[in-house]
């Protein structure tokens, strides 16, 4: 439905009046459905890719990412083609033991940064995310301005600025089972000013 409404947005009124049961309707609607089914097979497509570049104890971990292990005795071939499979297949994600507060805080500033900053990045607060050697060489780090849960913001923001992308991958994450959150309310009022910082930075 996202890419229909998108092409549904950029036709003249006349087009966006018809009924939802009409042809044209309905042939937006298909190529817009298509479309949106497109995107999820690049992103198989790329996840095996990464599958296929990996041998040894980093394709274990890359297994361990989809909890998807390897058999006694079972070779990197014949691992590989079996988790190749199974990552284009998956369609996880989401998270365990989170209450209902911490939900509504990580979807609701996720979809406020991503607002403001105009970025496609689905969950800017992450704190699981990893970074190639490369692409921090070229981020002024010096100039990274947060201290606490903005600072996951603003290194994604930064790389995009940048010119670089961010692939996403879904993961399933489990509350702490031991310690206390740092969350803090200093922390939470800087993120959300710090976000308007960003947006009208050079």
């Amino acid at each position: 439905m996202e890419r229909t409404q998108r092409i549904l947005d950029r036709l003249p009124l006349f087009y966006r009046a018809w009924d939802e049961n009409s042809i044209v309707y309905n042939l937006i609607f298909a190529l817009g459905k298509r479309l949106d089914e497109a995107d999820k097979e690049v992103t198989a497509i790329l996840r095996s890719h990464w599958v296929d570049t990996a041998f040894g104890h980093d394709l274990d971990r890359m297994g361990a990412v989809y909890g998807f292990e390897r058999k006694q005795r079972e070779g990197d071939t014949e691992y590989k083609n079996r988790l190749k499979q199974a990552v284009i297949e998956f369609k996880g994600g989401g998270t365990i033991n989170w209450g209902i507060g911490r939900q509504i805080i990580s979807r609701a500033g996720s979809l406020y940064a991503r607002t403001i900053l105009g970025v496609n990045v689905r969950d800017l607060t992450s704190g699981f995310a990893c970074y190639r050697r490369q692409t921090l060489e070229q981020l002024d780090l010096d100039g990274v301005q947060s201290n606490g849960y903005s600072f996951q913001i603003e290194m994604k923001y930064r790389v995009l600025q940048a010119g670089m992308t961010i692939a996403e991958l879904p993961i399933v994450f489990e509350d702490r089972r031991v310690g206390q959150s740092k969350m803090s309310r200093a922390i939470f009022i800087e993120a959300i000013g710090m976000v308007w910082k960003l947006r009208f930075s050079k």
